[in-house]
């Protein structure tokens, strides 16, 4: 569930699984995001007893640190309605200011 600290813009998420935090040796700085659809020994180990295709992994990755998040659906359609709805304000306020560089960044 998403938790609104105030109607600024700011969301926390408390999700159901933990995260896990690892040091991999030559991570690039991204952030990704994966259907859990792998029947692998590797995926199935981290996926223990869930069953497949019913959580999502979501991956940040800075200096070598790998931050793991599972999320159900619910969550990810949680976070993915908050994105939205920032997004939208963001692109609205920059063309309102006419701060067009704000809005062609992606």
């Amino acid at each position: 569930m998403i938790h609104l600290k105030s109607e600024g813009g700011y969301a926390c998420v408390a999700p159901v699984f933990a995260s896990t935090v690892e040091e991999v040796e030559g991570a690039k700085q991204l952030i990704s995001i994966d259907i859990d659809d792998c029947c692998c020994p590797i995926c199935e180990e981290d996926r223990g007893a869930l069953e497949i295709y019913t959580t999502m992994s979501m991956r940040l990755v800075h200096n070598n640190t790998v931050i793991t998040q599972r999320i159900t659906t619910t969550e990810a359609i949680s976070i993915a309605k908050t994105l939205m709805d920032y997004a939208n304000v963001l692109v609205e306020l920059a063309e309102e200011f006419g701060s067009e560089k704000l809005v062609e960044m992606d």
